[in-house]
């Protein structure tokens, strides 16, 4: 799965975060009704993996924007931040 999140819980009311919930696919498959087709921006992407419940993945992104992104010399791209993810279930 993938996730799109075009807002920021830290500035924007939880009423109106958009995100966008998606599944990759072939180039072959068509857009129908509600459903729609995005292409995620090309370039250089900073890759972080959270392991550990889901309730604790606030505090990733915490370091990530709090910490990380404020000790980078580069710019951020004006593009939706993604997540990609994969749910491991152990018995």
């Amino acid at each position: 799965m993938i996730g799109v999140c075009h807002d920021s819980p830290e500035i924007t009311d939880k009423e109106k975060i958009r995100y966008d919930a998606c599944i990759p696919v072939s180039e072959e498959v068509q857009a129908d009704g509600e459903f729609g087709i995005q292409c995620l921006q090309g370039g250089e992407y900073a890759v972080f993996m959270h392991e550990g419940p889901y309730e604790e993945l606030i505090d990733t992104y915490d370091k990530i924007s709090h910490e990380w992104i404020a000790n980078q010399e580069r710019e951020l791209a004006d593009a939706p931040v993604f997540e990609i993810v994969v749910v491991t279930i152990v018995d």
